[in-house]
């Protein structure tokens, strides 16, 4: 009888693998910004003409107001009333060399200004005096 020739079986070399695989998790590891706050509120931002970048973000404070009037420090959903005190616990965790706490104030652009001034004015009561309105860039209109 015949016998068939065996062919050499092609398997594919897996060394590079490992090396692969890990170059491109440190690519993402690198280019994924990883979110900070956890944003518990659903807001809607305003739109803005001159907007700038804030640089000195190492004394940031992230405040969040919705169009209920609910508001979020950081990670947390806290009373009107308790804004002094939750700002004043995050003065006092700043480092000496720094120039203050910094807020970025993030309010739905279909809140009442009532809640927003109520809301500056309990900031007001720590001396946080430095505030970041944040917006989005307004569209340009085509004539």
């Amino acid at each position: 009888m015949f016998k068939r020739p065996q062919r050499p079986s092609t398997e594919l070399n897996t060394a590079a693998l490992p090396d692969l695989i890990f170059t491109i998790l440190f690519f993402f590891i690198l280019v994924t910004h990883l979110r900070e706050v956890d944003v518990k509120l659903s807001y809607q931002l305003p739109e803005g003409q001159q907007l700038t970048k804030t640089k000195d973000k190492s004394s940031l404070v992230h405040v969040f107001v919705d169009s209920k009037g609910n508001v979020q420090i950081e990670n947390s959903l806290i009373a009107i009333g308790q804004i002094a005190e939750v700002l004043n616990g995050y003065k006092q965790q700043l480092p000496e060399s720094s120039n203050g706490l910094i807020i970025s104030f993030r309010a739905d652009r279909h809140a009442k200004m009532g809640i927003i001034s109520q809301v500056k004015s309990e900031m007001k009561k720590v001396g946080t005096l430095r505030i970041n309105y944040n917006a989005t860039e307004q569209a340009e209109s085509v004539p």
